[in-house]
């Protein structure tokens, strides 16, 4: 698939440098880019997901040593 993408004189210089430093095309280079943002991306929203099911465990013990003192207490 062919995508055309503009960039500003700042991006355009930054993609140039960094083929001439990595050795390669701007296409790879752009490719490797959209790819490490996507992992990037991806392993944000797990690890966000990770510490919303945390905080869900968190609660549930807190209401279940609620619950349970509740019981305990012989009323």
């Amino acid at each position: 698939m062919t995508t055309t993408v503009r960039f500003d004189e700042k991006r355009a210089e930054i993609l140039e440098k960094m083929t001439i430093l990595l050795h390669k095309k701007k296409s790879e280079v752009i490719r490797e880019a959209l790819d490490y943002y996507a992992e990037h991306i991806l392993r944000s929203r797990e690890r966000r997901i990770a510490e919303a099911v945390k905080k869900v465990a968190e609660s549930d013990a807190k209401e279940l040593k609620i619950w349970d003192d509740t019981v305990d207490d012989g009323l």
